[in-house]
């Protein structure tokens, strides 16, 4: 089977596969991926926040978080300024499909035959250099179908290669039948769009609630670089309760979908 054999089909198909991640030998929960042929992406993370959902469509630039726990959405395009650091968690799951759809035949290295997953393969080595990172790609197909077995996707800081993530693809189905719908960029009935309104847009009453200290400690870890400590306590907040911070000259009591509609530079003001 040739290098552009089994680009057609990655390149030129739908298909579902699986993805997870494996930094520093501990390997993540899977996420499950979708591809809409021609450019449209969705990565479900069912484990993520109460479910958190990636749509993007890579010809236009536009993509389409959904936080399905807090009902939320995210429609500016990840890397604005005003949402890299949400966004970029969950947009790194995309890379790997956008990777293989910039891989053109005869930039390939032969890895011979094996089997992988049960299945006779065939393997191909491609590195993809960037200013920001490193790239080598080993991918598996089926010896005689060409179909993708196996992705391996090894992305590294390029001054340094020891600061590795590795993203792995399985389970591809290359039969499946998938929905337009899965993929569309509208924010969906009963999603509060985030980052839109300002705070004179937000109508509130004024009540104090002891939620507030444990926003105050997820800020204080958070400052602190222990991200994971701050999340969780984040998380602990009964956001249907009313919130207020004594310090500020204003009191607010704003419910989950009000907060997250705020504008970032508003949701300051509120923390």
């Amino acid at each position: 089977v040739a290098f552009g054999e089994v680009l057609r089909h990655i390149q030129n198909s739908s298909y579902t596969f699986d993805l997870a991640t494996v930094i520093e030998g501990e390997v993540s929960p899977t996420v499950k991926g979708m591809v809409l042929r021609p450019g449209k992406l969705r990565i479900d993370a069912p484990q993520a926040m109460g479910g958190v959902s990636t749509i993007a469509d890579i010809s236009t630039k536009k993509y389409l978080l959904l936080f399905h726990g807090q009902k939320a959405a995210m429609t500016e395009i990840p890397g604005a300024k005003s949402v890299s650091e949400e966004a970029s968690p969950f947009v790194l799951f995309l890379r790997p499909v956008e990777n293989l759809w910039n891989l053109r035949d005869g930039t390939e290295k032969s890895l011979g035959e094996k089997e992988i997953d049960g299945q006779p393969a065939v393997g191909f080595q491609v590195q993809q250099d960037d200013q920001s990172y490193h790239c080598d790609i080993i991918v598996w197909a089926h010896a005689e179908k060409g179909t993708p077995i196996r992705v391996e996707m090894t992305i590294s800081n390029p001054d340094d290669r020891s600061q590795s993530m590795t993203l792995v693809m399985s389970r591809f189905d290359l039969d499946v039948e998938l929905s337009e719908e899965l993929f569309s960029l509208e924010v969906p009935t009963g999603y509060t769009p985030a980052y839109q309104k300002g705070l004179d847009e937000i109508t509130v009453e004024t009540e104090a609630t002891a939620e507030a200290e444990k926003i105050e400690r997820s800020l204080l870890l958070w400052s602190q670089n222990k991200k994971d400590e701050a999340v969780e306590t984040l998380l602990s907040v009964d956001w249907t309760k009313p919130i207020a911070f004594s310090e500020k000259t204003y009191l607010f009591s704003l419910t989950e979908k009000g907060y997250v509609a705020l504008k970032p530079e508003d949701q300051q003001q509120v923390m």
